[in-house]
């Protein structure tokens, strides 16, 4: 392994995405009636819309990564160094989307639930997702193979309290 390159997710929600599609769609049928410009613009807004993604890539010779939004393929990020994160943690998420109707009734319209593999710093305050499985096994297979590359350590997701937060938390 040199270099790691996930899909962390879409960058716009299942709902705006679901959009784009459709926009895409609506693009092609202009298209094909014979009005070009027009129907190349609505195509490429709608391709921005349903196509693009974000993403992590780590490159283990020279110790960075980078965070990046792919749009048409092209990947926007800044570099950085891997130095500061010495530890990787699986965390289990659950993910929902609501949808409200004109009454302004909420309805949960999914419910995903996955587990992310997180680079950690010394006080697991900055976490950074490298991978989102969708079994434990998975996960915890991708860690072991990270330790490795990343000469890092799996530990248990436990952030260190500022007294700040403490005082708070006794309120």
């Amino acid at each position: 392994m040199k270099t790691i390159n996930n899909k962390t997710g879409k960058t716009f929600t299942p709902s705006m995405v679901g959009a784009g599609y459709t926009v895409i769609l609506i693009g092609l049928l202009i298209i094909f009636s014979g009005h070009y410009i027009s129907g190349a613009i609505i195509l490429l807004v709608g391709g921005f819309i349903a196509l693009s993604y974000n993403g992590i890539e780590i490159d283990d010779i020279s110790g960075r990564y980078r965070s990046y939004t792919s749009i048409y393929g092209v990947k926007f990020g800044e570099w950085k160094t891997t130095n500061e994160f010495p530890y990787i943690s699986v965390l289990k998420k659950t993910e929902s989307t609501t949808a409200h109707s004109r009454a302004n009734i909420a309805s949960t319209t999914s419910r995903e639930t996955f587990y992310e593999v997180c680079l950690l710093n010394k006080t697991h305050r900055k976490k950074l997702v490298l991978k989102r499985a969708y079994t434990p096994e998975e996960a915890n297979e991708f860690a072991e193979k990270l330790t490795t590359f990343l000469d890092a350590e799996i530990t248990i997701y436990k952030p260190v309290l500022s007294q700040k937060t403490i005082n708070r938390r006794r309120r």
